[in-house]
């Protein structure tokens, strides 16, 4: 990957209610592209500070300028393409909530969500105290762990709120309550496809029974609530494969019994052996 600037700070920091996995900061040149890469357990903050791109979640594209800060969740596919007259210059933040109530309340924000321009926001407060945290993880003083509590802690506060605030749009109009609840469980089985042990536990993020679920989601779709979630899971794992990693390590990260249940599930979903579906590396330096 061609860039002018790299900076990545990957080093895992835990703090009070959360891990930072990765901060950093990349310049890109004209002819940058951050090829597809799988988020695990981890929200990610691009923070666009100047130029302008475009950042892909699955197939979906969404326009970046200066000011944008795009939010990724857990589950994600995500890819950068910098402009070719302007090129990108952005900031990076990535991070894996640990406390048990700040991991609620960001499922719940995260589950309202729909569409590219929900996961933009603007608010310049983050992007100062982003900066100011790769700050203080490059020049760290005997009272770091203290400061970047205190950056976090507000950084993560800042950031609910404007997730509220996204999450609290009305419904479109054209926009039945039953496409729309079988689009948060599509939206909830994307983001935790490392951490859905059940689909039953769609029932309790909803307050549905199951049975209510599975039968609106096959009335409204045409498919099943089990054949979606095979299909995100081994989609999920058909890229991280392409990053590299081992088929054990992937059977483990998706949840499979044994490498040897997951390679017979991805052969009987592509019609190949993982082991031997492996395409060209892909260059995810700029982040995880």
């Amino acid at each position: 990957m061609e860039r002018r600037y790299h900076l990545d700070i990957r080093e895992v920091l835990p703090l009070k209610d959360l891990s930072v996995i990765q901060m950093g900061r990349l310049h890109c040149t004209e002819r940058t592209v951050v090829n597809p890469h799988l988020h695990l357990d981890w929200y990610e903050l691009t923070v666009v500070t100047e130029g302008v791109g475009t950042v892909y979640t699955g197939d979906v594209p969404t326009r970046m300028t200066a000011g944008d800060i795009y939010v990724s969740y857990p589950g994600d596919a995500h890819a950068i393409v910098s402009d070719e007259e302007m090129p990108l210059k952005y900031d990076f933040f990535a991070f894996r909530p640990t406390e048990e109530g700040l991991i609620r309340r960001l499922e719940e924000l995260s589950l309202r969500r729909h569409g590219g321009d929900a996961r933009v926001i603007r608010d310049d407060r983050i992007a100062h105290l982003v900066s100011n945290a790769i700050a203080e993880r490059c020049s760290p003083e005997e009272d770091s762990p203290a400061v970047m509590e205190a950056i976090v802690l507000q950084l993560t506060a800042y950031l609910l709120r404007d997730l509220a605030s996204l999450s609290s749009e009305k419904l479109p109009t054209h926009v039945g309550e039953g496409e729309y609840l079988c689009f948060q469980l599509m939206n909830y089985i994307d983001t935790h496809l490392y951490s859905l042990s059940n689909l039953e536990e769609l029932a309790r993020v909803t307050g549905y029974h199951y049975s209510h679920l599975s039968a609106l989601f096959r009335k409204t779709t045409g498919g099943t609530l089990s054949d979606y979630s095979r299909t995100k899971r081994l989609g999920a794992a058909r890229l991280l494969l392409q990053e590299g990693r081992r088929v054990g390590e992937v059977a483990e990260l998706l949840g499979y019994s044994s490498a040897y249940a997951f390679s017979k599930a991805y052969r009987n979903h592509f019609g190949v052996s993982p082991r031997t579906d492996r395409p060209s590396g892909v260059d995810s330096a700029c982040d995880l």
